[in-house]
């Protein structure tokens, strides 16, 4: 469900996930908020510029399978300026496999999937 204002294109679910990031100079770990299939919030004290391309690896649960989804920053929110810190970051080019592993992952609650 869309709320006012908000201008997302694809659809998202709420969630509490661990995801490595991989930027051009380190890899940190990090727990993402909501889920989409054109792109995800990382909380983080530390976010990147705009612009920057980072690699993701989504960790889900016990799933040994890591979703590794290529991305670029597209906006930033620091601390200190309501609600958590982080940044948004958009999907590029994803697989057709993992687009389907995303897809599974968003099926709304009751539906038989695993709790995010």
């Amino acid at each position: 469900m869309k709320q006012k204002g908000d201008r997302r294109r694809n659809p998202r679910r709420a969630c509490r996930l661990r995801v490595r990031l991989a930027d051009t100079r380190e890899l940190r770990e990090h727990y993402i908020r909501n889920l989409g299939t054109g792109g995800v919030f990382v909380e983080t004290l530390y976010p990147l510029r705009i612009g920057s391309p980072v690699e993701l690896d989504l960790l889900v649960g016990e799933d040994p399978m890591v979703l590794r989804i290529p991305g670029e920053v597209v906006w930033v929110r620091p601390g200190g300026q309501g609600g958590e810190p982080g940044m948004g970051i958009r999907f590029l080019e994803i697989q057709a496999r993992t687009l389907e592993r995303l897809q599974d992952l968003l099926k709304p609650e009751g539906s038989g999937q695993e709790p995010l």
